[in-house]
């Protein structure tokens, strides 16, 4: 990871723990009730569209059981602080036990603000590749 780069998921940065990897614990300051998906398949099968804070941690929690590593390329930030709007493009990717590249991707989360807190995202990314993924983490499973 470059110098200067920081890991990223679900909307906050994380320092606490290595480079790269997620931890179900930046859901329990996560504010969003809502989370849009691409696609069908999100991580082994599970639905794309989210409600709730619970369904959200269950679905960050998800990220770090699998090990998937996540990292921001760009972040944009406008508007005023009751009305914010973020997109965030970044890479994630997955490695086998082995050392091998299982998944690799590229994601846009499109985000609204209010005070300084998510309140909503949806992400873009290539859905082929997380089908892919499904199928290898079903098989790995």
């Amino acid at each position: 990871m470059p110098a200067g780069r920081r890991p990223f998921i679900g909307g906050l940065p994380q320092d606490f723990h290595a480079f790269g990897a997620p931890h179900a614990e930046t859901a329990l300051a996560f504010r969003s009730d809502h989370c849009k998906g691409g696609g069908d398949a999100v991580l082994a099968g599970q639905e794309a569209d989210r409600e709730g804070k619970e369904s959200l941690e269950e679905w960050l929690r998800r990220f770090v059981e699998v090990g998937l590593q996540i990292y921001p390329d760009e972040v944009v930030l406008k508007g005023f602080p009751w009305k914010q709007t973020v997109c965030v493009r970044g890479r994630d990717h997955l490695d086998a036990p082995s050392g091998e590249r299982v998944y690799e991707n590229r994601y846009v989360i499109w985000g609204r603000l209010r005070w300084g807190l998510l309140r909503e995202y949806e992400v873009y990314e290539d859905t082929q590749r997380t089908v892919a993924l499904d199928e290898y983490l079903a098989r790995a499973e």
